[in-house]
């Protein structure tokens, strides 16, 4: 497998209880050859979608922000703050 790191994304989210349990640091990777099979898990159900036609509508409110530069080859440390309807309240995004 090859693969290059091309985020570090902060999300902070002080309007939930308990903002700690929620809090994260993601890395996102690039992969550009793998064997096996893809297939779905408890928390993802892999789909194929050309890149010109990715449903930033049926995800997290961060993703139409970091996730366009992130596939034209960008590396990325973003920081996002989330409202108290879990949508993006504000950001940072620093590239390489």
């Amino acid at each position: 497998m090859q693969y290059q790191e091309r985020i570090v994304l902060n999300a902070y989210f002080p309007y939930v209880k308990e903002p700690e349990k929620w809090n994260q640091k993601v890395y996102a990777y690039i992969v550009t050859e793998w064997e096996g099979e893809i297939s779905e898990s408890e928390e993802i159900k892999p789909e194929w979608f050309d890149i010109n036609r990715i449903p930033y509508e049926l995800m997290w409110s961060d993703n139409k922000f970091w996730l366009p530069q992130l596939l034209k080859g960008q590396k990325l440390e973003a920081s996002f703050t989330f409202d108290k309807n879990l949508e993006v309240d504000d950001y940072n995004i620093e590239t390489d």
